[in-house]
């Protein structure tokens, strides 16, 4: 008989069938039932070029929630500077709109406090959004009391980022002002309103 290593009260057998099984079997002879694990020193390894399956909605909602952490961050990291962006709103007008408020900024055109309304005789700022590029000189000032033109003056170019005009203008009486950027072709490039009290 042949020495496996074991006593005869020790021998192993497959739980399966029942077969005798050699100490350093990891599989029965018989039946192919795995009867022990793997040895430690042969763990079992990825080869080079071998693929995993990988669950495509798994792969998806991971990457959706890291772009999400990634866009908070931003936005965190924006706001605790104090920088003019704002995930939550803009910091000046869309294309074609006029904003309203007590001052802006001359660099950025950002408006310090956004107004719906104006005291008469108080100091009102706008920052206008044109729709395309004006030229120095290229473009006019017409402001309307409830229909009535009340000024229609040639701007000179504020210099700037894009196409964003600033300017100011003291209400002298109540009503709803109306402001409009022309063009030179008569083009309104930007409007926007605002009640005087």
């Amino acid at each position: 008989m042949e020495d496996d290593g074991q006593a005869d009260g020790e021998r192993a057998f497959c739980p399966l069938c029942g077969t005798p099984l050699a100490p350093w079997a990891r599989f029965c002879p018989k039946c192919g039932n795995a009867v022990a694990p793997p040895p430690a020193d042969m763990a079992p390894t990825r080869s080079p070029g071998v693929s995993r399956k990988v669950n495509p909605y798994r792969e998806a909602l991971i990457t959706i929630g890291i772009l999400a952490v990634a866009i908070l961050a931003v936005g965190a990291v924006v706001q605790a500077r104090g920088l003019p962006f704002n995930l939550g709103s803009q910091p000046v007008p869309g294309a074609g709109e006029i904003w309203f408020g007590d001052s802006f900024n001359a660099s950025t055109f950002e408006l310090h406090e956004r107004w719906s309304t104006v005291q008469v005789g108080r100091p009102l700022a706008g920052v206008a959004h044109t729709t395309r590029t004006v030229e120095a000189s290229g473009a006019k000032l017409h402001i309307d009391l409830d229909g009535a033109t009340v000024a229609d003056q040639l701007l000179a170019r504020i210099s700037g980022p894009g196409d964003l005009i600033g300017f100011t203008f003291t209400p002298p009486a109540a009503g709803t002002y109306t402001f409009s950027i022309v063009g030179l072709d008569g083009t309104v490039l930007a409007k926007g309103s605002i009640p005087a009290q």
